[in-house]
Parts: structure tokens; sequence; C-alpha cells
């Protein structure tokens, strides 16, 4: 049963044990990045979000999954973000962006309810914690190749107005 154990090593658990070193990478590679707040979602952003917050000093959110819902909480955002946070999605990898995609709906959806769309919030970009070789996912050479192709475009933090991307007008700098 060990090699079996050996062999499932993912990506997440690499990061909660290696936690102080993924806290130290993204301290260096958010330093100049202005924000108040991360949002994740799933087990990942669950886990990595509320730790790297706490240690950041910022706010955090986490967004459930559709199929997460009645377990705990009717919400679907559970979120200590304030009105006119600027705000990090952190995840592990993007392939399709449908999980961005998702996060940003709902996050909108969620603030926009509770400020009535007055204290809109602005995505910065997103925080890919496997895109350091540590915390790397094991792919397909044909995913990699993709995830590698793509990974400087989708790491450069850009500016969408959260209110206005729901509206699907997003707003770049």
């Amino acid at each position: 049963m060990a090699g079996y154990r050996q062999g499932c090593a993912s990506y997440l658990g690499s990061a909660i044990s290696n936690i102080d070193e993924l806290v130290e990478l993204a301290l260096r590679d958010l330093d100049k990045v202005e924000f108040d707040g991360l949002v994740g979602t799933g087990l990942s952003g669950t886990v990595v979000v509320p730790v790297l917050a706490y240690l950041m000093k910022k706010r955090f959110a986490i967004v459930r999954k559709k199929d997460d819902m009645g377990h705990h909480s009717s919400e679907m955002v559970e979120s200590g973000l304030h009105a006119g946070d600027r705000w990090i999605f952190v995840d592990d990898f993007t392939f399709s962006g449908n999980t961005r995609k998702r996060v940003l709906k709902e996050i909108s959806k969620h603030h926009g309810e509770l400020a009535n769309g007055a204290g809109k919030l602005t995505y910065v970009g997103d925080y890919l914690y496997s895109n350091h070789d540590k915390f790397r996912r094991a792919h397909s050479a044909e995913v990699n190749a993709a995830l590698e192709a793509r990974k400087r475009a989708l790491s450069a933090p850009m500016k969408i107005s959260v209110a206005d991307y729901s509206a699907g007008v997003p707003c770049h700098d």
C-alpha cells in the first residue's frame, strides 16, 4: 500500500506538505500586485486559500461547486471580501477557463446582491500555484504542452470589474 500511496501523491498533497514554500513563492510572486483578498474554489481552494490569506494578512472567499450545496450552508459563496476589494483567484491550474468564469460569475452575483451593485470588487488576475515545478500536476505530455503554451498569457495579472464581467463587458486597463 505504501507504493500506491506514494504513486498517488498529488500537487495538492505537495502544496500541503510544503505550505511554507508555497507561501514563500506566493509572497514573492505577488509582491508587486495590489490586492486585498484571495478567492478559491473546490478542495484545493478550501485548503490553500485560507492559509495563504491568513499568512498574507488578506481577506478571502470560497466559492462552492454546484454539487457541494446544502452540506453546511445554503450560500454559494462564503466571503470575507469587502466592497471595493481587489482580489486574486487562486487555483492549481487553468485549462479551459470554465472554473474562473464560474467563480467570477458567483463572486459578482454574491457581492452585487450584498451591495446592491454599489461596491464593485476588482478581479486582479489569477495565481496558479501549479505553475511552479514543485506543485505541478502530473498530466499527459499533450496537456502539459498546452498548459505551458498558455502559462504566460494566463499568469499575467489583468483587471476586470467583476460587476461588469457578469454583463459580458470586461474592463481592461
